[in-house]
């Protein structure tokens, strides 16, 4: 179970494109400082 976890947030974080986030990962938001986050 905890793999099970580690990899859906491993997902999340790393290869899903979010629409709050201009399209990018968390982790590319989280990489850079020039793009700020949408409010939606």
């Amino acid at each position: 179970m905890k793999q099970i976890i580690k990899e859906t947030v491993g997902v999340y974080n790393e290869k899903r494109h979010h629409l709050s986030n201009n399209m990018r990962t968390p982790n590319q938001m989280h990489q850079q400082s020039k793009i700020k986050m949408k409010n939606l």
